[in-house]
């Protein structure tokens, strides 16, 4: 992630462009006043998105690197 102007690379070396929480993980780890700043920091991005015309409600196919299938999906989708 590029946070604050700190770049956080994947193994391969380049800049990881997108971020995910598991929300599960959310609610088991993170204090009620973490859980208000995430969901702030949502509402932020989601009247930006809508401000800039864009679709605020993006959906992505998400794949935990560690599964076993990992490699055929990437293959599928022409990554490698």
């Amino acid at each position: 992630m590029c946070l604050n102007n700190q770049m956080r690379k994947n193994q391969g070396g380049v800049c990881v462009k997108y971020g995910v929480l598991k929300i599960d993980d959310v609610k088991k780890y993170c204090s009620e006043e973490s859980k208000r700043a995430l969901d702030n920091v949502v509402i932020e991005i989601t009247t930006g998105r809508m401000e800039d015309g864009k679709n605020p409600d993006n959906h992505y196919l998400i794949v935990n690197m560690d599964e076993p299938y990992v490699d055929e999906v990437k293959s599928i989708i022409g990554k490698t």
